[in-house]
């Protein structure tokens, strides 16, 4: 009795802090679901901007050229090594590729995006196939996807940074007085609202506190000059409009028409919104596996990247002063024949695997030897359908005002159809790549 007495003492005491708490029966059905159930699931409503992603070479493109002062004045060979007394020496500019304005949600027309959808990122762990990944949905049954827009991209030799070193900008605490006598100026014209903002605008590479700053120094034009510079180079921007994995019946259909194929379905949900023609269709699920390749105990090491996947673009287009060149009606799939009459039928998504290895490897100009690490990507599969409904070239000849946001005509030349394009089952099972620097 004791010892029920005891046990009796220490479940109540056990007990105690959930006194308080409701018990809910569960059901057999509930119980089932939850059995076994592990993992991750995500969904996301995607609004992001980026104002600018950068890359900068320091040295640029390295030439090898003749010394100036003739033999034994270089520092360098011909194959670009050190050397004492050589007659070559290496040259290069600093230069950079700058994307401009990234934006990634749902053009809803204005500058203020909506989010875009994406449901049922699943992540899971496997102990035979590793670390895998599936994707659900991106967009809605509607076709909406993801829309990204890049403003502008800039190859130019990025100089911003050197300019402010140049100009003697020195931290953002710095006073107007060691910067120079310009913040008079962009105060009483209304650019700054007081010196100490024009400093901290100043150290922080503003253009125009920096434009101040060279008017009042001529000394210092050329290196504003050089900051200026970092905007030539101008290619362009691009967008993407509607990215998602719904692949609609009408899409389905003009491939068929175009290519002569027998696509009828996918192996996704089926979709599509109740009374709104031409909403029906799939989504294609995707899913991506990563694989460890080596041993531990053996001291290897490697990765392996596989999947699926399948949707749709509705434009793809690279954009100069308004006119485009683009893809229209873009899809990527893989097509199954599962009636067995060498047509495809069946939809799903685009098979691909490729293994990735940091190696030593012998560079173009080693000499034989092992003398660079390279990262190595390997294995490439890719199995599936390229399909773009039309190329097309979309001109815009709008005539602005003097002040260059008011329309004076709106005339927009005809889109004119280049033809489609079929890419068909890409096999670079034997191919490899090596990356490493210079």
């Amino acid at each position: 009795m004791k010892g029920l007495k005891k046990l009796a003492l220490a479940t109540a005491v056990a007990a105690a802090p959930f006194a308080q708490a409701e018990l809910t029966a569960m059901d057999d059905a509930l119980l089932e679901e939850m059995t076994g159930q592990a993992g991750i699931t995500i969904d996301v409503d995607l609004d992001m901007s980026i104002d600018a992603i950068k890359y900068v070479d320091r040295d640029g493109n390295r030439e090898i050229v003749a010394a100036a002062g003739g033999a034994g004045t270089g520092d360098h060979d011909i194959n670009g090594d050190p050397q004492v007394g050589g007659d070559y020496e290496i040259t290069g500019t600093q230069g950079a590729i700058t994307i401009k304005g990234l934006k990634m949600g749902s053009d809803n027309g204005t500058d203020d995006w909506d989010t875009a959808r994406i449901r049922g990122i699943t992540i899971d762990v496997d102990g035979n196939d590793g670390l895998v990944m599936g994707l659900n949905q991106i967009g809605d049954e509607l076709g909406n996807g993801i829309d990204i827009a890049v403003e502008a991209v800039i190859i130019g030799n990025g100089y911003a940074n050197l300019a402010k070193t140049e100009l003697g900008v020195a931290a953002a605490g710095a006073t107007p007085t060691e910067q120079g006598d310009a913040p008079a100026a962009a105060v009483s014209d209304g650019a700054f609202a007081d010196a100490a903002a024009f400093s901290a605008a100043l150290a922080g590479g503003d253009m125009i506190a920096m434009q101040y700053l060279a008017g009042q120094n001529a000394g210092v034009n050329t290196a504003f000059q050089k900051a200026l510079s970092g905007g030539d180079g101008h290619v362009g921007g691009f967008k993407i409009t509607n990215f998602r994995n719904y692949i609609q019946d009408s899409l389905v259909n003009e491939y068929n028409g175009v290519f002569d194929m027998a696509l009828q379905d996918s192996n996704g949900t089926v979709g599509g919104v109740t009374g709104i023609p031409g909403t029906s269709g799939r989504f294609v699920k995707g899913e991506i596996v990563i694989e460890g390749t080596g041993n531990y105990a053996q001291g290897t090491a490697g990765l392996k990247i596989s999947g699926e996947f399948g949707g749709a673009i509705d434009e793809a287009a690279w954009i100069d002063e308004g006119s485009e060149f683009g893809v229209a009606d873009l899809g990527f799939f893989h097509g199954v024949d599962e009636n067995g009459d060498d047509i495809a039928d069946v939809i799903e998504g685009m098979h691909f695997a490729m293994n990735i290895d940091v190696v030593e490897h012998q560079s173009w100009n080693g000499g034989g030897a092992t003398d660079v690490t390279a990262l190595q990507i390997s294995g490439l599969e890719m199995k599936g359908t390229i399909m773009m409904g039309s190329l097309y070239l979309d001109g815009d000849n709008t005539v602005y005002d003097t002040d260059g946001t008011t329309v004076i005509t709106a005339n927009t030349i005809e889109r004119q159809s280049l033809g489609s394009v079929l890419i068909k089952d890409i096999d670079m099972t034997g191919t490899s790549v090596k990356i490493y620097g210079h």
